[in-house]
């Protein structure tokens, strides 16, 4: 079975990606790949078992690799794909998609996207507690991160900043703040980061604590 997950909120994507696949899967970074080794992957045992359990992470950043995967629909292995921005108008996921309304125990898709909103006096907050205890920030912040969204969450981090900033125009800290926010802010939008957006906000928070 192939399950498709879609969608930014790479925390929850995960959470469901393990859920199917239970303990001890691989994991295979599509970066690494080669059309030739598909075979292997969706085709072929190992030694221990003639069923494998498979996470693969951005097959679809390599249009000729995904393009291959309707060759593969009935492969007997749990075959995870995780994908953050998929063009849902390619004719391979509509192709998917058909599938798995018609068969769903041979494709099944799910999306999770980072909701779009967010808590401007917890953030405000959460900010003004990590000037001094980064620790205590990233516990607050994680209790928060459900509800709220990491892109607009680095915007009201900024105005923060800003304010500092303008409060103090000569402050070498805060310029430092206001430069590494727009660091973030650059990395979340670019298309290739695909890291976890939640947790870069927390190292910034820890890194926040101990420039003084």
């Amino acid at each position: 079975m192939i399950y498709l997950i879609d969608g930014d909120d790479r925390k929850k994507a995960e959470s469901k990606a393990k859920d199917f696949l239970g303990e001890n899967y691989e994991v295979i970074d599509a970066e690494s790949l080669e059309k030739a080794d598909l075979v292997s992957i969706f085709q072929g045992t190992t030694l221990f078992s003639e069923t494998r359990k498979i996470l693969i992470k951005d097959l679809g950043a390599k249009k000729e690799l995904f393009a291959e995967l309707p060759k593969y629909l009935e492969t007997e292995h749990r075959i995870v794909i995780l994908e953050q921005k998929i063009d849902k108008r390619n004719a391979i996921c509509k192709e998917l998609a058909a599938v798995a309304k018609k068969n769903p125990k041979l494709v099944k898709i799910d999306e999770f996207k980072i909701t779009e909103e967010v808590d401007k006096f917890l953030t405000f907050r959460v900010f003004d507690i990590a000037l001094t205890d980064g620790k205590r920030a990233v516990k607050l912040l994680r209790e928060a991160e459900e509800n709220n969204s990491p892109y607009l969450t680095v915007g009201s981090w900024t105005k923060k900043a800003v304010d500092l900033l303008a409060a103090r125009p000569n402050g070498e800290r805060e310029k430092r703040i206001v430069k590494k926010l727009a660091e973030i802010d650059m990395m979340l939008k670019q298309t290739s980061f695909s890291k976890e957006p939640w947790l870069l906000l927390e190292t910034f928070l820890l890194e926040l604590s101990d420039k003084k």
